[in-house]
Order: structure tokens, then C-alpha cells, then sequence
């Protein structure tokens, strides 16, 4: 079992790659959940993660400074899941 904490939390945008996992916890009631990136985007202002094809999405950068709707964020990175235990339809896409 992970024990997911603040030292080992996500602090580094340039750890992340689409097709990691990674998991959100909401600020508003801590519920935690876990989702698949679907994509980055990074420019000069503007560090989004993208975890579905419904446009849900976090700045990174807010997040960094309290400002999000998420409240921490640790990255699990690419973890390949097989139809023996699990399958990634059960994960956002």
C-alpha cells in the first residue's frame, strides 16, 4: 500500500507525461480519485493537465498556489493495467 502524504506529493510539472496516473485530492471535501493523463499542456503562461476527453482538466500552477479546485495531486506515472485484475475503462478517459 502507498501511503500518499505531502512528501510525496506532485510539485514538478515536468514529471508528468500523458498516459501516467496520477491521484487528485479536491479541495472542497477531500475525496480522492485516480485518473489517467490525457494530455499536457505547456507554455509560457499556461501549465494544464488534461484527464479526459470531456475537457476536464486543473492548472498546474494554481495548484501550486492554493488556488485550484485541487487540493494535492500525487503521481503514480505509468502503471499498466492488465484485464486479469483491472482494465482502464474503469478510469476516466
Amino acid at each position: 500500500m502507498i501511503n500518499l502524504d505531502s512528501l510525496n506529493a506532485c510539485f514538478e510539472f515536468s514529471h508528468l507525461k500523458a498516459g501516467d496516473l496520477i491521484v487528485i485530492q479536491r479541495k472542497q471535501d477531500k475525496r480522492r480519485f485516480i485518473v489517467k493523463i490525457k494530455s499536457l499542456a505547456n507554455s509560457n503562461d499556461l501549465r494544464e493537465i488534461v484527464f479526459s476527453g470531456r475537457n476536464d482538466y486543473f492548472n498546474f500552477d494554481m495548484y501550486l498556489n492554493g488556488e485550484s479546485w485541487v487540493h494535492r495531486v500525487w503521481h503514480l506515472g505509468f502503471i499498466e493495467m492488465s484485464s486479469i485484475t483491472n482494465n482502464m475503462n474503469e478510469f476516466p478517459r
